[in-house]
């Protein structure tokens, strides 16, 4: 019985990719939602008539799918100044960043992982420093994303943002760190008809070189937070094709998909959990070894000797008594405080990972973090 299956539905596969093959487009990434209503009883006619609303459906399917890839490729997101996904504001320039939201003028704006997470509070940034950093998440709100955007630009009506999760680090198969944004979008013309994607933002990807993050398996490693999100996500799409659309089913709607982001990140975080087997007695020793209460005692005290850049991490490194090293964001904010050996620290220095900044450079450091 399900071998009968398959083969029906291998054949819908090969209708939908005579058709793509058609119109001379490429083969779109993603699936197609059917809806399939099949007598027990009746006439040929009746299957006849039952096959032409099943065409029009996958056509409407293919037309959707096609419409996504061509306005919003793969790695890209849409600049409203330019009103197109293919300028050079619409990608990331380094594979740390991850997309925060747009800038007043309607350029995206990307920021190095561990900036946007420190920007935005979340508890564990720290942790991105250590040798084998965690998964990090964090879920945007749709709001936020436009909170700096000037009244004049308006978000494109076709393709709808309806939040992002920024997420890292990823390494890939050059040893470099990753960034990624999966960003919540839906298109189509009509509210009930709207399909909703879990778009990839990355620099890799957007050279069509994400392959670079595939596992020894063939897949990434955050293949299942993804399909449940895309289940959810499949979900509520029917929801939104069998109820009367009132402005108090929109609003629930809203708030299921703010939902799917919190999820999609708290599961993004399970991953290292799930593959270091870290626990929580674990983790909270090796955060009480943190020299944290010495931060800023040993920031005021410190001279250029024992003060570092950190081109890598975008940050600055001030080493104190006793091996703490105390390491800054440029804006003053504290990422975390850990102990280095001293042949350690000779070694970063040595190797030109840390350079020493100026007494200026010092100086301006001191006067934010007494602001923060």
């Amino acid at each position: 019985m399900i071998e009968k299956v398959e083969k029906v539905l291998e054949e819908l596969q090969k209708i939908a990719l005579e058709k793509i093959k058609i119109l001379g487009k490429p083969i779109p990434k993603g699936e197609l939602f059917l809806t399939l209503n099949i007598a027990l009883s009746g006439s040929r006619e009746h299957l006849h008539n039952e096959a032409i609303n099943l065409t029009k459906i996958i056509d409407a399917e293919i037309n959707d799918l096609i419409a996504h890839m061509e306005m919003l490729p793969v790695g890209r997101i849409h600049c409203l100044k330019c009103n197109t996904a293919t300028c050079e504001h619409s990608a990331p320039t380094k594979r740390r960043e991850v997309f925060v939201g747009y800038k007043p003028n309607g350029t995206p704006e990307f920021r190095d992982l561990t900036q946007a997470l420190l920007d935005k509070g979340h508890p564990q940034t720290h942790r991105l420093f250590e040798k084998k950093p965690p998964i990090l998440a964090l879920a945007i709100k749709p709001q936020n994303l436009f909170s700096n955007l000037l009244p004049g630009f308006k978000p494109w009506e076709s393709m709808r943002i309806h939040g992002a999760v920024i997420c890292g680090w990823f390494i890939d198969k050059e040893g470099e760190k990753n960034g990624i944004t999966f960003l919540l979008v839906s298109s189509g013309t009509k509210r009930s008809r709207r399909k909703f994607y879990l778009h990839t933002i990355n620099l890799l990807a957007a050279k069509a070189e994400l392959d670079k993050l595939l596992l020894t398996n063939g897949t990434f490693r955050w293949d299942q937070p993804l399909q449940w999100s895309k289940k959810m996500l499949k979900i509520i799409e029917a929801d939104l094709r069998s109820n009367t659309l009132t402005k108090a089913f929109i609003k629930k709607i809203e708030a299921r998909l703010n939902g799917v982001l919190d999820n999609l990140a708290l599961r993004l975080e399970k991953i290292t959990e799930k593959e270091t087997h870290y626990t929580k007695h674990a983790v909270e020793r090796k955060s009480a070894n943190r020299p944290v209460s010495q931060a800023f005692l040993d920031l005021k005290s410190a001279t250029v000797d024992w003060s570092f850049y950190d081109d890598t991490e975008k940050s600055i490194v001030i080493v104190g008594p006793k091996s703490r090293v105390h390491i800054f964001s440029p804006n003053g904010k504290l990422i975390t405080s850990i102990r280095y050996s001293s042949e350690a620290i000779q070694r970063k220095i040595r190797s030109g990972k840390w350079q020493r900044i100026s007494l200026q450079q010092l100086n301006e450091l001191k006067k934010n973090a007494i602001r923060n």
